[in-house]
């Protein structure tokens, strides 16, 4: 029966819908105790891309490949349907090819302190910090 058990909930962790993934996202480090988060509060509206391991936004615009995003700290990457995206902390969603409109703005290169930093530089510029508002 612990088998069993076992065997339920491993599905359930990693089922097509809701599996989730604090690592799977370039995210920007938590806060420093005693220190508040100010989010940039632009706005940009686009087609949310999954490419080569990292988030974009593209816009009509862009003839690039768009703008790399950094998520906030607490943003997990989710898959559903096979389509890979992000959920934030009160659970608000978004997936690769929805067209978005995402707070946030441009802060110029890549900071120092990136979680997946490595992937976020393979990935490229230009860079965007990211958050779901609508």
């Amino acid at each position: 029966m612990l088998l069993s058990l076992l065997v339920l909930v491993g599905a359930c962790a990693h089922g097509p819908d809701g599996a989730t993934d604090p690592e799977g996202l370039i995210r920007s480090a938590p806060p420093s105790a005693g220190m508040d988060v100010i989010y940039l509060t632009g706005s940009k509206t686009g087609r949310l891309v999954w490419r080569d391991g990292c988030f974009r936004i593209v816009t009509p615009q862009q003839r690039d490949g768009g703008t790399t995003l950094i998520w906030p700290h607490d943003y997990v990457a989710v898959v559903r349907d096979g389509r890979r995206g992000v959920m934030d902390s009160e659970g608000r969603t978004a997936f690769d090819g929805d067209r978005v409109t995402l707070g946030g703005g441009s802060g110029g290169g890549l900071p120092d302190d990136t979680i997946n930093h490595a992937r976020a530089a393979a990935c490229g510029g230009p860079y965007a910090s990211a958050w779901l508002p609508y």
